[in-house]
């Protein structure tokens, strides 16, 4: 382990000024791989991936993401991420459109399941936890601006059966790329690689997080949108693909 530290530590001989750090975001994407995947695996990130999230869990998806996000992005205003200059951008921001989506998905709302108003609440206090540390804060921020790169392609899938809600998959339109090229300069130009295991497990309670939200969904929910036959597509039955 004292040989990782020694590889890891990037900071300037001249003081505690972090030195830029190319391979940040390689490492994180490689430490959460196994995270990223178990939350693709779950019946919620299932559907997601094949357009086929029906309409009821796709709602309660957004207004999850909404407290949760709110949460993120007040403790960011509120100072948590200036350790690390200019990561945080108010491009950035993605209440504005989560609210849209809600207004858009107000039918679907009237009413939220306990399970997954008692799973928010959860993931709420587990980034309260987090916010305390500015480099656990980042690892929530990765995660989430991470989850746009796909949002794109998700939006057309969903979109062909019901174009409510969409302004949070479609947040940044067509720069949804630059955006994310944007992000990776700054993390890397702002962020020591010192700080790397501080931002993993940031990122992998997020991951977490995501996964208490989707099981809660799937317990009281159809997550499955159904066909035009009224059965579920057979191909979205098994949750392992």
């Amino acid at each position: 382990m004292q040989g990782d530290e020694q590889v890891l530590d990037l900071r300037s001989a001249r003081g505690n000024t972090p030195t830029a750090s190319p391979g940040l975001m390689g490492y994180l994407k490689f430490m959460t791989r196994i995270e990223h995947a178990r939350t693709e695996r779950t019946s919620v990130g299932q559907a997601l991936m094949r357009g086929r999230l029906s309409i009821r869990a796709r709602a309660l998806q957004l207004w999850c993401y909404a407290m949760v996000l709110e949460a993120l992005e007040e403790a960011i205003e509120e100072g948590g991420l200036a350790t690390y200059g200019r990561v945080w951008e108010p491009s950035m921001e993605k209440r504005s459109a989560l609210d849209r989506d809600l207004g858009e998905l107000a039918s679907e709302l009237r009413s939220i399941p306990a399970p997954v108003a008692s799973a928010a609440a959860e993931v709420g206090r587990r980034l309260m936890l987090d916010r305390s540390s500015p480099a656990r804060l980042l690892g929530w921020l990765y995660v989430f601006e991470g989850s746009t790169l796909g949002a794109e392609f998700l939006a057309e899938r969903m979109s062909a059966s019901d174009g409510r809600g969409m302004n949070y998959y479609r947040v940044y339109g067509s720069k949804t790329r630059v955006q994310w090229e944007a992000f990776v300069v700054r993390m890397c130009r702002w962020v020591p690689i010192t700080v790397a295991g501080q931002v993993v497990a940031g990122a992998i309670s997020a991951f977490t997080g995501v996964r208490v939200l989707f099981d809660a969904i799937d317990r009281s929910v159809a997550v499955q949108r159904l066909d035009a036959e009224g059965s579920a597509d057979p191909l979205e039955l098994t949750a392992d693909g």
